[in-house]
This record gives structure tokens, C-alpha cells and sequence, in this order.
């Protein structure tokens, strides 16, 4: 089997997930056949976009990065690595803003619990 047939496998079983609504599903398999046939690069356009929709925003972005990398001047590309680095940052902060909080032990030595503690409530 040719790369371009691999690569049309793996775009069909992408189009099925994405038609199906699934578009963070398909997005790997749409990655996976630009990166094994160059022909079909636009379809790491669509991967990326599948990503940022998601939440994905490193995985958008890296997509869009080789997007840049075949095709420099891609207005879209370009939009779509700023909005993804600029989310992947902000998730960043909030995650690393969250890390600071201290865990709640379910209970203590003497048996309360935290709604003990917190309500006098056992």
C-alpha cells in the first residue's frame, strides 16, 4: 500500500469522526496523513483547527507551526498559532494558579472530616 492510500484511509476514518461532530477525534488521523503524504498538507490546517476547538492548544499549535513551516506566508496558520499560544498560556496560568492550593484530607486523626472541620458537621 502507497502512502497517498494510507493517507486516504486515515483522511476517511477522520472525515467519518468529523462529520460525525467528533473533530478532536478526527484530527489525529487528518495530522497523521499530511505528515505521511505532503500532498495533503491542508488537511494539518484543518487538524489544527479541530485542536483549538477542543482545548488542545499545544496540539494546535505544534499543527500550525508545521502548517508555517511548508507555507510561511498562511494568514490562517499564523492567526491560528497566536490564538493557540496565547490560550496554551492562559491554561498554563490557570493551572499553575490552581497548584498553589493545599489538599483537604478526608479525615483526621480523631475521625472528623472536613465538613466537620469546616461546618461542625460530621
Amino acid at each position: 500500500m502507497s502512502n497517498q492510500q494510507k493517507a486516504n484511509a486515515l483522511i476517511e476514518r477522520g472525515n467519518e469522526l468529523h462529520n460525525s461532530g467528533d473533530k478532536l477525534s478526527a484530527a489525529p488521523y487528518y495530522r497523521e496523513a499530511a505528515e505521511l503524504f505532503p500532498p495533503y498538507a491542508s488537511f494539518m490546517l484543518v487538524a489544527a483547527d479541530s485542536y483549538l476547538a477542543g482545548g488542545k492548544y499545544r496540539d494546535a499549535a505544534a499543527a500550525y507551526r508545521h502548517v508555517i513551516a511548508a507555507h510561511p506566508d498562511h494568514d490562517q496558520a499564523i492567526g491560528g498559532l497566536k490564538k493557540a499560544e496565547k490560550m496554551a498560556a492562559k491554561q498554563a496560568k490557570k493551572n499553575s494558579d490552581l497548584s498553589d492550593l493545599a489538599p483537604v484530607g478526608a479525615s483526621d486523626a480523631k475521625g472528623g472530616g472536613f465538613m466537620k472541620k469546616m461546618f461542625g458537621r460530621g
